[in-house]
């Protein structure tokens, strides 16, 4: 073989070997971008469903963070490369020390809770990690949804993402439609996290009860969102619980452990501005309403049990 062959094959080899090293880093580029809005809206929470969807969404960078990787380790170690939420409590509670970083003051209860919350949607049995980070985006999706709410100017932009999604102008979107929006708006695709068809998916059945949509309960599903999250913050932590017992306490006016409907309705009256803060509401009906997600018996009372349940639903 000739040297200058040979120079030819070596430089060639070092040319294929630099596009496809450029290659990666685009893709780790792109995939980093369409991260970043779901990533950061999940770092600011301390509860373990938000660490362990970000922790899955982490496995995607090209060098995930330590915990991202033994969380990698896992999936790729259990019986058929899948787990449920009981093998991944389970799993978690072996290696105590392995996860304190990751989910510090979290029960191996905490843990199942939060793998059943996250990839809810995604199967019946054990699932694989590839769908693990598909229901972790959707479920990304949906606090950065939930987040708009926060404000007047983002209530007015979903409401202009509802008419978009809303292609036959019928005051309802499906999942053909959320999907066809979601793939035809690049801005938004990247905002929500490079949503595709599967996380469009599992992103509409979080959102709607039947097969359509309508926008109050679009706005009705997020609400309820953010004020399960809400709660589930604060129940990650004593002070949280301490603060949300507290609120009880204060809805709670005759004392007898539970909170009627009409002192629901006397404290959005009275002390409206702390039910804002905690209920999501823009407008009272909603804080009202708010009332009946967390009566899951719908007895007409709330106790503090279904305060804590409310929490991890």
């Amino acid at each position: 073989m000739s040297s200058r062959l040979v120079a030819g094959l070596v430089a060639g080899s070092v040319g294929l070997a630099v596009y496809v090293l450029y290659r990666r880093k685009q893709q780790a580029a792109k995939v980093a971008a369409a991260l970043a809005g779901p990533c950061a809206v999940l770092r600011k929470g301390k509860a373990p469903a938000k660490k362990l969807a970000l922790l899955l969404l982490e496995t995607l960078h090209p060098s995930p963070p330590p915990a991202s990787a033994d969380l990698q380790a896992l999936f790729a170690s259990a019986p058929a490369a899948s787990l449920d939420a009981k093998a991944f409590g389970a799993a978690t509670a072996q290696d105590d020390d392995l996860w304190t970083d990751a989910f510090a003051g979290s029960s191996t209860a905490d843990l199942v809770q939060a793998f059943a919350t996250v990839t809810k949607g995604a199967g019946s049995g054990p699932i694989t990690q590839q769908q693990a980070i598909t229901a972790a985006k959707a479920y990304g999706a949906m606090h950065v949804l939930a987040s708009m709410l926060m404000s007047t100017s983002g209530l007015k932009d979903i409401q202009s993402l509802f008419v978009k999604f809303d292609k036959d102008h019928n005051g309802l979107i499906d999942p053909a439609e959320l999907a066809y929006g979601l793939c035809n708006d690049a801005k938004l695709s990247v905002q929500l996290g490079g949503l595709e068809a599967p996380e469009s998916a599992l992103l509409f059945a979080r959102l709607a009860r039947g097969g359509s949509l309508s926008f109050a309960a679009f706005i009705s599903s997020l609400s309820s969102f953010s004020v399960a999250q809400r709660f589930s913050e604060a129940m990650a932590s004593d002070a949280g619980k301490a603060e949300l017992r507290a609120l009880f306490d204060t809805l709670d006016k005759d004392g007898n452990k539970k909170i009627s409907r009409e002192e629901w309705k006397l404290a959005v009256r009275q002390n409206t501005e702390l039910m804002k803060s905690w209920f999501s509401g823009h407008t009272n009906v909603e804080i009202r309403e708010a009332f009946d997600q967390i009566d899951v018996d719908h007895s007409g009372d709330i106790t503090w049990d279904e305060f804590e349940k409310y929490a991890s639903s």
